[in-house]
């Protein structure tokens, strides 16, 4: 849609406007859109959701294959972004105004050297008197989406669980939705320290005690 010449200078919002109206889809909602690229020499334009709407259907109780309706809700699925991006940059900044608050020292989106000389980024890597803490944060509004951000995390501090690192390990859970599996936040707990937003004076006392 994004190849024809007359919608060329449409604000998001509009396009998609427009893709409901030639689909004969209502939506009354709030949305977000992402622009996604091709990884070619000239990349096209495309509006993406990536792939997250069935996934949210599913956590409705919605199967989307089992009828002509549904069926729309699918072609809607590379159009609407399910607000998870906007919800992870939310969070990690909550977490960031509480290392503020705190007042230790930081650094986001640090890369550290883990096994296998495999390159691991963390959200933030704080300084202490004693040692260094490094953070990934943990945060969704889907329960299928929840298991893969945790299976994303525990990936991660796999990969930095050796024994050339030295730094407080501490997942910053999002407790303000009840999503996350319980076998999951134990994997986590037993290669970090697992702790709630919500849990101010947990976080600052490991902060401070690093």
């Amino acid at each position: 849609m994004l190849d024809r010449p007359e919608l060329s200078g449409l604000s998001l919002r509009a396009l998609f406007a427009e893709f409901c109206a030639m689909s004969s889809i209502t939506y009354a909602g709030q949305f977000d859109l992402f622009v996604a690229e091709d990884s070619n020499l000239f990349p096209t334009p495309r509006l993406s959701d990536l792939g997250q709407t069935t996934s949210w259907l599913l956590d409705v109780q919605v199967k989307p294959w089992l009828s002509r309706k549904r069926q729309a809700a699918v072609r809607v699925s590379d159009l609407l972004f399910t607000r998870r991006s906007a919800m992870v940059t939310s969070f990690a900044e909550q977490v960031e105004d509480l290392l503020n608050d705190v007042d230790v020292p930081y650094t986001p989106n640090v890369e550290l050297e883990g096994r296998f000389g495999k390159v691991v980024r963390v959200d933030f890597l704080t300084s202490g008197a004693r040692l260094q803490t490094a953070i990934l944060t943990l945060s969704s509004g889907s329960t299928s989406q929840a298991h893969v951000s945790a299976t994303e995390v525990f990936q991660r501090w796999y990969d930095l669980d050796v024994s050339s690192r030295h730094e407080q390990r501490l997942t910053v859970l999002d407790d303000r939705a009840d999503v996350y599996r319980e076998d999951d936040i134990q994997r986590l707990r037993d290669l970090s320290d697992v702790v709630a937003l919500s849990d101010r004076q947990t976080l600052q006392d490991l902060l401070l005690a690093a």
